[in-house]
């Protein structure tokens, strides 16, 4: 079946409580937050009841937006204020909150030394939802699987070495910057560790939609020429850093250029123009 093009919408859910107990049934972000206050409260016995009530109402919608996700890129940035990049983040919503629920019964079980239980929690999120991330009383999204790898895999390898070939590695975004020339555009990036391949994608408006026009370009080679261009038509370019055994990408920034007849005069670097605007302003 073909992925949405675009995240499900979160859904706008009754909440109600199970008679004659704390557990809570909703939108998975109330839930997830309701099984954070449980353990808070040291109660993990309960916990572990809203944790798994959160999975087991929200776990398939976490599994196509984690499909999606991979579809889309990898981790989202995110610096205070944005309200974009919160908003992208908050778009997968059953995802973060279900890899919480996870997170969360991972931990108890830490805690009270059921160490193959802890295991198996923590390896749901590295095997099916290795890209959630989450808001918490840790800070701004912070990412689980990074938790799992520094906090018990690295710290306790005893208990949790085992869980380490399942730990994903996941491409970093790369810097891109472009020239133009003569009916040419002439690319250039940074290596991304954790890359296996790039694909060079263009698109004639900005944010895409992207089209591949070189796949697989090996990891040794960080440069390429597009040719064949219509002068005076702007493009914008994209490197997709890929990495085959997590079957995921991270984008570079996205850099805009126009091709020009040597006539015309060559068109600016990217740099240049951003360089112009800011001479400018001051």
């Amino acid at each position: 079946m073909p992925l949405p093009a675009q995240p499900p919408l979160k859904l706008v859910s009754i909440t109600y409580r199970d008679p004659g107990t704390p557990i809570l049934y909703g939108a998975s972000e109330e839930m997830q937050v309701q099984a954070w206050k449980i353990f808070d409260k040291g109660n993990y016995d309960l916990a572990i009841k809203q944790a798994k009530a959160l999975i087991k109402l929200w776990e398939p919608d976490a599994i196509g937006l984690e499909k999606y996700k991979e579809s889309n890129g990898t981790f989202i940035s995110y610096k205070p204020g944005q309200r974009d990049q919160l908003q992208s983040i908050h778009n997968y919503w059953a995802l973060n909150d279900v890899a919480a629920a996870y997170f969360i019964l991972g931990k108890i079980a830490d805690q009270q030394h059921r160490y193959d239980d802890a295991c198996q929690a923590f390896g749901t999120i590295l095997t099916k939802f290795p890209l959630a991330q989450l808001w918490s009383t840790r800070g701004w999204f912070w990412r689980p699987l990074d938790s799992i790898r520094t906090e018990y895999v690295y710290t306790h390898p005893k208990f949790y070495g085992s869980l380490l070939p399942l730990i994903p590695i996941f491409p970093t975004a790369t810097s891109l910057s472009v020239n133009a020339g003569n009916a040419k555009v002439s690319l250039s990036w940074k290596v991304s560790p954790g890359a296996t391949s790039y694909d060079v994608e263009r698109a004639t408006v900005s944010g895409g939609p992207y089209t591949t026009i070189r796949a697989s370009v090996p990891t040794t080679t960080t440069t390429y020429t597009d040719t064949a261009l219509t002068n005076g038509t702007t493009y914008y370019y994209v490197v997709a850093a890929l990495n085959s055994s997590s079957q995921t990408k991270a984008n570079s920034n996205e850099e805009s250029v126009t091709p020009r007849s040597e006539e015309a005069g060559t068109a600016p670097r990217s740099e240049e123009v951003r360089q112009d605007v800011l001479e400018k302003k001051v």
